[in-house]
């Protein structure tokens, strides 16, 4: 029986791109005492399990799965890795 492959995708938006949902979340900790926060960029994690042994082919399949579906490459950027 073969082991599946855990891959990680975290997609986050681009840096120029206002997170206006990650600067609520800042506003919301600052309100609460946690002062010390000076940025949260919101993102989204999707961890994909896969029937693949070859870990490198899984990743590239991840990837493309983030180019063609889980993220927007106007406004998004996402880092895959396996787990």
């Amino acid at each position: 029986m073969t082991k599946p492959t855990r891959v990680l995708a975290m997609v986050t938006l681009r840096s120029y791109v206002r997170d206006t949902h990650g600067e609520g979340i800042m506003s919301s900790l600052k309100l609460m005492g946690f002062d010390n926060v000076n940025l949260l960029r919101y993102g989204k994690q999707f961890v994909i399990t896969l029937d693949e042994q070859d870990h490198d082919k899984a990743k590239t399949m991840v990837e493309e799965m983030c180019a063609k579906l889980l993220s927007n490459a106007y406004i998004e950027e996402y880092e895959v890795r396996v787990l």
